[in-house]
């Protein structure tokens, strides 16, 4: 019964730093994008003046 919970817990620690390793990704794309749309609205009103 140990080395069942013990492998369980195993999985649960991979599943857990691949969650978290797909939630930074992600927001690190949707930050990098969103300030990327700042960027360009800024230059866009920039040219626009």
């Amino acid at each position: 019964k140990q080395f069942v919970s013990t492998s369980i817990y195993k999985a649960y620690n991979v599943n857990l730093k691949l969650l978290l390793t797909i939630n930074y990704s992600m927001i690190y794309v949707i930050t990098r994008n969103k300030f990327k749309h700042v960027r360009s609205n800024t230059c866009y009103v920039r040219s626009q003046k």
